[in-house]
């Protein structure tokens, strides 16, 4: 993840939060989305902020 420019990685990060199901089809809770964007900000801090940078607030959103 880190290789990929931040527009990109923007678009895999959206995709990913408004596609992403348990592998019984059913929906994550939020919580759950939650924490795995944090974790993914947490891997990311050095080189982006993704919850707050402006540009990954469409895939934040889509955790709402």
């Amino acid at each position: 993840m880190e290789d990929i420019p931040p527009e990109e990685l923007y678009f895999f990060r959206t995709h990913f939060f408004n596609k992403v199901r348990k592998l019984n089809r059913e929906e994550f809770e939020p919580g759950t989305l939650t924490s795995f964007q944090r974790n993914f900000d947490r891997y990311l801090r050095r080189r982006d902020n993704i919850i707050q940078d402006k540009i990954f607030k469409s895939s934040y959103e889509a955790v709402r």
